[in-house]
């Protein structure tokens, strides 16, 4: 996962100020399956998730650098709907714990 880079200026008390971040992740996780039904399953998910994060902050000339790497829990609920045999809706609720990060994704599933 790419969090991207971003960057803004801002004026900090009468003092040009600029932050730049970047983040990046990567995960392994298991998946187990429960079939409720022939179209309903459930899954749940665990996993690690390692991260790291930079800032750089720019005010009136000082430049402070900080930044994060570690290894989280990650762990997460879903299901899909399967509409067709190889073609499902997959709704999941994911959360990396210690980060205080936690996402909710809707998606089409396909089966080869």
């Amino acid at each position: 996962m790419n969090g991207g880079e971003y960057s803004a200026t801002v004026n900090f008390f009468g003092t040009p100020a600029s932050v730049k971040t970047d983040a990046t992740a990567f995960g392994l996780a298991a998946l187990g399956i429960l079939p409720v039904s022939e179209q309903l399953e459930l899954f749940g998910k665990l996993g690690f998730v390692n991260g790291e994060s930079d800032a750089d902050v720019i005010i009136g000339g000082s430049r402070f650098t900080v930044g994060d790497s570690g290894t989280e829990l990650t762990f997460g609920l879903g299901a899909v709907y399967n509409v067709a045999p190889r073609f499902g809706i997959r709704a999941e609720w994911e959360n990396i714990d210690d980060a205080d990060i936690s996402m909710l994704s809707v998606g089409i599933q396909y089966r080869f």
